[in-house]
């Protein structure tokens, strides 16, 4: 069903496509050596992501996207139709993100780690959804609000699962004097209705291929969930900060419960090279070497470090803070290619102090 739907966009995009359409996709190998429940010393190999997406425009003023994922739970990712109803007032309407969390909302392949931070285990995947976005460009300040209504999935429209119905705002400030210094602040809200369905909040200790939770909990007959996030990233040259802070309320037919988490997280391109910023969308975009290894130089060489928090701690909950300090480093030998290496060192707090060590590595390719 999903590889006949897959097929059927692809063609119909064809047909809409005006001058001219882009294919292409990325795959993602990763490696990672970590001890397994019963403390052995383990490795373990996979495909992280392999995609194929097409995107193009079938008006002057209507963009379109269909990327396919091979691996993972979720096959459909971008899925959607973007129209410019005025200068620079955008709807998108589609299987996309909600607009909340810097990180989150930030293309996986340029992210810095190879793993988004424990803050991702409050973030919803991709959802079917209206939104509006209205960016304002005011000399060397740069604002953007979106606004957005989301329910289920594609993936779970297809399988006809249930999910919550999500209202979702995001409001960002950058000030840009250069394309190497940035301020970014940002605010994002949401609101969800889950009509007495289960909510379950858990991630990986920032390794994929880490096949156990260390922290997780499951809340039944949820009514609503409260989300609220504040976001900030500087840029300064070859020097970044970015940092985030996340609270979500639940509500259930008994209990308010209050989680939350934060991460803040530091890089230093080694070979001079800056973070990039997308300022009409307020996310970070492509890294490019200013001397590739194809052009017989060194690439780019990226030293990044991170601390991570989660915190499912409240009520009758159990096992559930964590820590994460990540180390991680990049090389980008082209625009297309890197590979990164990270170790993680996880820590359970409570009740009972656990840690895990991680190493890991990745080579990542997008055209």
């Amino acid at each position: 069903m999903k590889k006949s739907l897959f097929l059927c966009l692809i063609l119909q995009s064809l047909l809409l496509a005006e001058d001219s359409f882009e294919f292409g996709g990325q795959i993602v190998a990763d490696s990672a050596w970590f001890d397994d429940e019963d403390g052995v010393a383990t490795n373990d190999q996979a495909i992280r992501r392999a995609r194929v997406f097409l995107k193009g425009q079938a008006l002057p003023t209507l963009k379109y996207e269909i990327e396919y994922s091979f691996t993972g739970s979720n096959n459909w990712k971008d899925v959607y139709l973007e129209y410019e109803a005025l200068p620079q007032l955008f709807i998108k309407a589609g299987n996309i993100k909600e607009p909340i969390g810097l990180e989150a909302l930030t293309s996986s392949k340029y992210n810095t780690f190879m793993e988004r931070s424990l803050a991702q285990a409050f973030v919803s995947k991709r959802k079917l959804g209206v939104q509006v976005r209205y960016p304002i460009k005011d000399d060397a300040h740069y604002y953007t609000l979106t606004m957005g209504a989301f329910g289920q999935s594609l993936d779970e429209l297809i399988d006809n699962e249930d999910a919550e119905r999500s209202l979702v705002a995001r409001a960002t400030y950058a000030y840009r004097p250069s394309k190497t210094k940035l301020l970014h602040l940002g605010v994002a809200s949401s609101y969800s209705d889950y009509d007495g369905a289960s909510l379950s909040l858990n991630t990986e200790p920032e390794s994929d291929l880490f096949d156990r939770k260390l922290v997780s909990t499951k809340i039944k007959d949820v009514q609503n969930r409260q989300r609220v996030d504040i976001e900030s990233a500087i840029i300064y040259d070859s020097f970044a900060l970015q940092g985030e802070y996340f609270w979500i309320g639940v509500d259930n037919i008994d209990t308010a419960y209050d989680f939350q988490s934060w991460y803040l997280q530091g890089s230093w391109f080694l070979t001079g090279e800056s973070k990039q910023y997308k300022a009409k969308k307020a996310i970070f975009s492509r890294v490019k070497p200013l001397n590739p290894v194809t052009d017989g130089g060194w690439g780019a060489w990226e030293l990044a470090l991170r601390m991570s928090y989660l915190d499912l701690d409240d009520q009758d909950e159990e096992e559930s803070i964590e820590k994460n300090y990540t180390v991680g480093l990049n090389w980008y030998t082209t625009d297309n290619l890197r590979i990164m290496t990270n170790y993680i060192h996880a820590t359970l707090s409570e009740p009972d102090v656990e840690s895990e060590d991680i190493m890991q590595v990745r080579m990542q390719f997008d055209f």
